[in-house]
């Protein structure tokens, strides 16, 4: 009858085992799932594009003083900032020609773009751009996924 039991018991403890490793898997399962699912949350915003034509009226100055400043502000914003183009040479296409200086921006999204352009920093740094351009024009564009 002894043997019985010692049995017993050690089926009990394969079950007992058998289900704590399920349900340590099952939550391991709910941990990553969640995890996949905040990722594709974060995929699913498009990017953002801005494009700025600045008509510069001291281009050194802009260069040395105001650029920088810009740069350093909208680099602060947040991960997913690049910029694509600033100042090359531009041609016009179709349309009235572009301003004499024309950037062109990326961020993660259009909340990133939004608040960059918003925050202290950049509106500080806009403030010493005026000294040295008479005419800003920034606007976004929403990507394509």
């Amino acid at each position: 009858m002894l043997l019985c039991a010692d049995h017993r018991d050690r089926n009990i403890g394969a079950i007992m085992k058998t289900f704590s490793t399920v349900a340590r898997s099952m939550f391991a399962g709910a941990i990553l799932g969640a995890g996949a699912i905040e990722g594709i949350h974060a995929q699913s915003k498009s990017p953002a594009y801005v494009i700025g034509q600045i008509e510069v009226t001291n281009q050194k100055e802009y260069k040395m003083e105001y650029a920088p400043l810009v740069l350093k502000a909208l680099s602060a914003a947040g991960p997913g900032f690049k910029v694509l183009a600033r100042g090359g040479r531009t041609v016009s296409i179709d349309g009235e020609p572009p301003a004499s200086r024309v950037v062109l921006y990326a961020f993660t999204d259009m909340d990133h773009a939004v608040a960059a352009h918003n925050s202290p920093e950049y509106k500080a740094a806009r403030t010493v751009g005026k000294k040295h351009a008479n005419k800003f024009r920034f606007f976004a564009v929403e990507g394509v996924q």
